[in-house]
């Protein structure tokens, strides 16, 4: 018998257990504890006399007898590589860079100003269409669809939205699959007109904003050097009147402002219905975060998490993704052995119709994987299929590896140079997120056990829903 893979943690005396292989998640006693920590170093049930001199042999062997049930004592040392075949991965979701123009000079931008170091192009109509005619052939059997309009600021470049959105839709119908339609935009050219043309296309938009004022202008600027915050704010509660609560913002975290956490207080209090948190991209630029920054944005996790479960213990809404995300997985248990769909399931179309990996690899032609006029390259298609958890040094043996996925490929790229190898010191950050998501998930299902049960429907209807229509 061997130890299944596992993660302990210690929370205000609480000693928790994670099941790697399964996400489950148990609290145990000092008796377990010390079994496991016996197993840990010998790894066979035969060496635990210290234990069993402790504690008395009847007891060890209950502790054993209970770890065999929960999974967690296994016949086999070595587990089998799970690695999707590449016929079995359909495309079903394309990120169309309709515009590499923008109306903003943001200072941390990765897109160089919106053009991803490339001409600052608007998309074709015929463009658009092609890729809607890629996205129907390589999404196969699958029932549902959806296309991200992105930039630059999308929402420069509507004609090409509304075509792609006219055209979608009948290929959708004819080929029994619904397609759905987003954009995340700056904010600023949020007018009543185009709120209308948002709503008349059913287009779902997602709100850039970095929190306060002071801390939004700083980075989020026009080319003119004024900040943007008054212009979004605006813009949003124009879209809050017509999609209360359901609006989400995303905001980066830089060099200038590592304590987000009233940055994300504040921005729920404008009215938008959750925020998700981005560490800016590239550790080594101006606005990088550094070790100290690190340990900063580390302990803001850990008041947010604090922060979390008391309201939602008293009955309030705090829609923090980079935390509920992690307590829906708990919830409903998913191995996760890719971080996203990025070159598997997803993937970006630049203004000419070039096909890249994922929107942030745009114009990096190492990742560029053929043009909607022509085909798509299959074998850089397979070195992202190929880079499961499973298949990575760095990940393969990480307790945090089922519920992480192995991390961004584009940070990974930034960090090392290449997609196989994690960006180390954004794991730090994540094991320390997937560990408060953890305790939030525990806190609750103690105390308040009727929220997550009715959280748990939700999470479950949804997945039902998308394995029907796949």
């Amino acid at each position: 018998m061997y130890l299944a893979d596992i993660h302990r943690l210690d929370y205000k005396g609480t000693r928790l257990l994670l099941n790697v292989e399964s996400s489950s998640l148990y609290r145990i006693d000092n008796l377990t504890d010390d079994v496991l920590s016996c197993l840990a170093v010998e790894n066979h049930p035969t060496d635990l006399k210290p234990v069993e001199d402790k504690y008395g042999v009847e007891a060890v062997q209950q502790v054993l007898t209970d770890l065999e049930a929960a999974g967690l004592l296994r016949d086999k040392q070595q587990r089998q590589n799970e690695v999707i075949p590449e016929e079995q991965c359909n495309i079903t979701n394309l990120a169309l860079n309709v515009s590499h123009r923008c109306n903003m000079r943001c200072r941390y931008c990765y897109g160089d100003g919106g053009s991803y170091g490339m001409k600052s192009d608007q998309m074709p109509v015929s463009v658009a269409l092609a890729a809607v005619d890629m996205l129907m052939r390589e999404s196969g059997e699958s029932k549902r669809c959806s296309i991200m309009f992105f930039g630059g600021e999308p929402l420069l470049n509507t004609n090409t939205i509304e075509s792609c959105v006219e055209y979608g839709l009948k290929k959708a119908k004819k080929h029994g699959k619904r397609l759905t339609f987003s954009t995340v935009t700056n904010g600023t050219l949020l007018s009543d007109d185009m709120l209308d043309f948002l709503d008349r296309n059913r287009i779902w938009a997602e709100i850039s904003i970095d929190g306060p004022k002071s801390i939004n202008d700083s980075m989020r600027v026009f080319g003119s050097g004024k900040g943007s915050y008054d212009k979004i704010v605006d813009g949003a509660q124009r879209l809050f009147a017509r999609r209360p609560n359901m609006v989400p913002a995303r905001a980066t975290v830089t060099h200038e402002a590592p304590e987000f956490l009233e940055s994300v207080k504040h921005i729920l209090q404008l009215g938008f219905g959750s925020v998700a948190v981005d560490l800016v991209s590239g550790d080594g630029s101006e606005w990088g975060l550094n070790d100290d920054d690190l340990s900063i944005v580390e302990d803001q996790y850990e008041k947010a998490a604090d922060y979390l479960i008391k309201r939602l213990k008293n009955g309030d809404r705090f829609e923090f993704s980079s935390l509920t995300e992690i307590v829906e997985l708990m919830l409903c248990p998913e191995k996760r052995i890719y971080h996203c769909g990025c070159g598997k399931s997803y993937l970006a179309v630049a203004p000419a119709g070039d096909i890249y990996a994922c929107h942030r690899f745009v114009g990096d032609w190492r990742f560029r994987m053929g043009n909607v006029f022509v085909n798509i390259d299959r074998d850089v298609r397979r070195r992202f299929l190929h880079n499961s958890v499973e298949n990575r040094e760095d990940c393969r043996n990480c307790w945090a590896r089922y519920i992480c996925g192995g991390g961004c490929n584009y940070q990974a790229v930034l960090a090392t140079g290449g997609i196989v190898k994690p960006d180390s010191r954004r794991c730090g950050i994540t094991r320390k997120i997937i560990e408060l998501g953890m305790i939030v998930f525990w806190e609750l299902n103690q105390e308040n056990k009727p929220i997550l049960d009715r959280a748990a429907e939700l999470v479950r209807h949804r997945r039902a829903y998308r394995d029907i229509v796949r």
